[in-house]
């Protein structure tokens, strides 16, 4: 299994709108992956609460 961590702090509070289009992307194409991370605050338009950081396994 591989790890491939985002980090969306190293961008402050704001999570860029192609970030969140990339990763909403990843997870309609592969249901498969599973997500951990610590939880945070609401992410607009994510299937999810937001997240400091983000492991995403496959």
């Amino acid at each position: 299994m591989a790890d491939a961590v985002i980090d969306p702090g190293q961008y402050g509070e704001a999570f860029p709108e192609e970030a969140r289009t990339a990763l909403r992307s990843l997870l309609d194409r592969c249901p498969g992956l599973a997500l951990d991370g610590p939880p945070g605050p609401r992410v607009p338009g994510m299937p999810m609460r937001g997240f400091r950081s983000l492991r995403i396994r496959w």
